[in-house]
């Protein structure tokens, strides 16, 4: 199985889990284009692809284990602050997805 499809199964698990999509299946990111158009004329337009998106999410979301896992290592932290930490790690967990619904197909007008 590819990691592609390993990843895009978790995500909608997860979705499941926090309520945030019934049974809505990912959208394939390719050729999905996201369009910043300014509000100022005489600024340019950016279009950013969303496999490029999701995919600086995955980073992102990797390199939080990585902490993570270092904060529940970490010998010289205390129980008080683990929690806060977990806390704060959660709520980041919790924005992924929501940007990960954001190019759902029940989010998207298709």
């Amino acid at each position: 199985m590819a990691l592609e499809q390993l990843d895009a199964e978790a995500a909608h698990e997860a979705l499941q889990a926090l309520g945030l999509a019934a049974d809505a299946r990912l959208l394939s990111p390719d050729g999905l284009v996201l369009s910043l158009v300014p509000r100022e004329d005489g600024l340019q337009q950016k279009d950013i692809p969303v496999e490029q998106i999701l995919s600086k999410i995955t980073m992102m979301r990797d390199k939080l284990r990585v902490l993570e896992q270092r904060i529940n290592a970490a010998e010289s932290i205390n129980d008080v602050e683990r929690a806060a930490l977990q806390g704060k790690i959660t709520a980041v967990y919790a924005a992924f997805a929501g940007l990960v619904a954001f190019f759902s197909k029940e989010s998207l007008p298709v």
